[in-house]
């Protein structure tokens, strides 16, 4: 009974919609319909991107807009994103490539 039509789907934010969706070791990220970036999950060692180790998604209110995307700099957006046990790396709409975590 927990699966099929009971299972929720994952809020990412009012009309945003997953285009990939890499899982590392505890965290898992989305790479959204308009670029950006969201991760939720264990955040050792700053895997979420959020500049802090605070877990993301385990408590009411923390997905869906609530959600910050990842900072990826002024103007930029992910053509890719891919993440590792214990880091997340994302290459960049001009080429360049971020990674966070360890």
């Amino acid at each position: 009974g927990e699966m099929g039509t009971a299972l929720p789907a994952v809020d990412l934010g009012f009309g945003r919609t997953a285009t990939a969706i890499p899982a590392g070791a505890g965290h898992t990220c989305a790479r959204l319909d308009n670029g950006t970036v969201k991760c939720w999950g264990a955040n050792g060692n700053g895997r979420l991107g959020q500049g802090d180790t605070s877990a993301r998604g385990d408590a009411a209110g923390e997905m869906g807009d609530n959600l910050p995307p990842v900072n990826l700099g002024t103007g930029r957006t992910a053509l890719a994103v891919t993440a590792g046990n214990n880091h997340t790396c994302a290459l960049l709409d001009n080429r360049q490539v971020k990674r966070w975590g360890n």
